[in-house]
C-alpha cells in the first residue's frame, strides 16, 4: 500500500504525539492573581524607611542613628581665586598688544599651550615632547598615542584620495 508524502508523515506523527506528556513546569495562568507565589531574596532586611515621609526621630538609639555628614562649612565666595577669575580674558583686546592670551595659560601641558592643529599634529607635538619619559613612565598610554600615530598616518598618506588634487592649476 502506497501513501502520499503527507500521509507518511501524518502517520508516523501520531504517535510521538500521543506519547508526549504535558509538563508540569508549564502553566496556563489566566488572572494574575492565580499565579504560584514564589519567596524572593529570602534572608532580605530592609534596613531604611520606606512608608511615607521620613519620621523624626526623637531619641537617637543604635537602630535610628544619623548619617554621618561633614559639618557644614561655608565657602568664601570673594576669595582670591574666585574674585580674579577671567580677569586676563580681554587682555588682547584692552591691553596695549605686548601680551598674547596663550601667554596666560598656565593649566594643561607645555605642548598644547597656543596650539591649533589636527588630531594627528597634536600628537606628534605630544610624542615630541615626551619621548623622553613617557615610554617608562606611562608605557600603555605611549604605545596608545603610537598606534593612534601610524593609523593616522597610513590614513592621511595612503588611504585618502589625492587623484584630484593632481592637475590641479
Amino acid at each position: 500500500m502506497a501513501f502520499a508524502g503527507w500521509q507518511c508523515a501524518s502517520i508516523l506523527a501520531r504517535p510521538l504525539i500521543e506519547l508526549r506528556q504535558p509538563s508540569p513546569m508549564v502553566q496556563a495562568v489566566r488572572w494574575w492573581r492565580e499565579r504560584p507565589v514564589y519567596t524572593r531574596r529570602m534572608g532580605f532586611e530592609i534596613n531604611h524607611h520606606i512608608a511615607g515621609p521620613l519620621p523624626r526621630l526623637d531619641a537617637v538609639t543604635p537602630e535610628t542613628k544619623p548619617i554621618p555628614q561633614k559639618p557644614y562649612r561655608p565657602t568664601n565666595n570673594w576669595s582670591a581665586k574666585k574674585a580674579t577669575f577671567g580677569q586676563n580674558d580681554y587682555i588682547d583686546i584692552l591691553g596695549d598688544g605686548t601680551l598674547h592670551p596663550r601667554d596666560m595659560l598656565h593649566e594643561g601641558p607645555h605642548w598644547l599651550r597656543g596650539f591649533k592643529g589636527n588630531e594627528f599634529r597634536r600628537l606628534l607635538r605630544r610624542r615630541n615632547a615626551t619621548f623622553h619619559y613617557a615610554p617608562y613612565i606611562h608605557p600603555t598610554k605611549w604605545n596608545t598615542v603610537m598606534k593612534r600615530l601610524k593609523y593616522l598616518y597610513e590614513y592621511h598618506n595612503f588611504k585618502q584620495n589625492h587623484k584630484d588634487w593632481r592637475n590641479m592649476e
